[in-house]
C-alpha cells in the first residue's frame, strides 16, 4: 500500500484494498496501523481502501465473490495476496 500511495505518477485507476483479519487482537492492531496513515491514505489517488474486515478469509472472500457474480459489485481486475501466517 505505501508502494502505491508514494509513486510519483497518479495510476490510471485507483488499487482497491481490502485486509481481511480473524484473530481480534490482529485485527485491532491492524486497525491501529490503518488509522495511522489515514491522512495519506486519504489524500493518495492511487489507492482505495476498502474498510477493514474482521472475519474468515474464506467467509469474506465468498461474499465479495458472490457480490460481484450477482452485479451488486463491479467486476475488475484482482490481485489477491493471502498472507496465511
Amino acid at each position: 500500500m505505501n508502494v502505491a500511495i508514494d509513486h510519483g505518477h497518479a495510476f490510471p485507476m485507483p488499487v482497491s484494498f481490502l485486509f481481511i483479519e480473524h484473530e481480534k487482537d490482529r485485527f485491532d492492531s491492524l486497525v491501529q496501523v490503518i488509522e495511522a496513515q489515514r491522512i495519506r491514505i486519504d489524500s493518495s489517488s492511487n489507492i482505495r481502501l476498502l474498510p477493514p474486515e474482521h472475519g474468515k478469509c474464506d467467509a469474506v472472500l465468498g461474499k465479495l465473490l458472490d457480490d460481484r457474480d450477482s452485479g451488486r459489485r463491479p467486476a475488475g481486475p484482482m490481485l489477491a495476496f493471502l498472507d496465511q501466517f
